[in-house]
């Protein structure tokens, strides 16, 4: 009864405080209600909450090393060398043709940008370890849920003609990689777009292996020669009365025409051995694995990823 007793009392106080008091009431009831709303506007509500955990994801591309050698020569070294990092939990990697991946999971709460800092010094000392050609590098601040849209290029009616449909798939990867992705990773909070179908343009050198003998010539001394094209080197100044004129060599070359005329050596009459005289040079595309598809129609897509 005593209990009952103080209970109401509290509660008789309680109200005629409130009634007493109107003022400190509304005011009280004003703070709340706007305290409530700037906080309401920043809360992150999503249909499907990402419970993704703290993690750190390293690629690297192997290029044609079967999935044994990509396990012993790419992601164990890395693996050895991500050993007693800072609250790591776990770590999980997958080796497979062409690709090595590993997955580094932090302890909840972990700045992901401290993180990929830590992970990425690591890195660095183990470069020299792995063979030639490999490069490891961080993928995107993003999650399975990260796909927030995704997208597909196609021609119109009436733009230009392409002798196939390689050249018209060889064409909208390049729009797609240098001009419609660089404009979308502008947007804040999108971490990358990654680019699916078509078909990556490279410039290719196919070597006729009998010319090639025939001018005594290797292929070893081939890709010396051609180590370093497109490269720009410093020559210093001169000084010409109160002018100083910058030197530079560039070697630069536009067309595969200008590469086929790089001379690799001469031939027993002093004439030069031209690289255009056993090989062909010209732009083309690169071998694939996958291709993406729209209505059952080959064509080039592209994922927007969200941080």
């Amino acid at each position: 009864m005593a209990a009952e007793v103080e209970k109401k009392s509290l509660l008789d106080a309680c109200l005629w405080w409130a009634l007493s008091n109107k003022f400190w009431v509304f005011t009280l009831t004003g703070l709340f209600l706007i305290f409530t709303v700037t906080k309401v506007n920043e809360l992150s509500i999503d249909a499907v909450p990402d419970i993704t955990n703290v993690q750190v994801v390293i690629n690297s591309k192997t290029q044609g090393l079967d999935p044994e050698k990509v396990e012993l020569t790419v992601t164990q070294p890395i693996e050895y060398e991500m050993m007693g990092l800072g609250k790591l939990h776990d770590m999980r990697s997958i080796s497979k043709f062409g690709l090595s991946q590993i997955i580094l999971i932090f302890e909840d709460a972990t700045d992901i940008y401290w993180a990929r800092q830590q992970v990425s010094e690591k890195l660095q000392s183990v470069l020299g370890q792995l063979p030639d050609g490999v490069t490891p590098e961080l993928a995107p601040i993003s999650t399975g849920l990260g796909e927030v849209y995704m997208y597909a290029l196609s021609l119109k009616d009436r733009t230009k003609s392409f002798p196939d449909k390689e050249a018209a798939l060889l064409f909208l990867r390049e729009i797609q990689d240098f001009e419609v992705r660089p404009l979308l990773r502008r947007i804040k909070d999108v971490a990358d777009v990654d680019s699916n179908g078509g078909y990556k343009k490279e410039l290719h050198i196919n070597v006729d292996p009998r010319k090639l003998i025939a001018l005594g010539l290797t292929l070893d001394q081939v890709e010396r020669k051609l180590t370093g094209l497109g490269e720009s080197y410093g020559g210093g100044s001169v000084t010409i009365g109160s002018e100083a004129l910058i030197l530079k060599a560039s070697t630069n070359l536009a067309a595969p025409e200008d590469i086929g005329g790089i001379s690799l050596g001469l031939r027993f009459n002093g004439s030069p051995i031209l690289l255009r005289d056993f090989a062909t040079v010209s732009f083309d595309a690169a071998p694939r694995l996958g291709s993406a598809t729209l209505n059952g129609e080959e064509t080039v897509l592209g994922t927007v990823l969200m941080k």
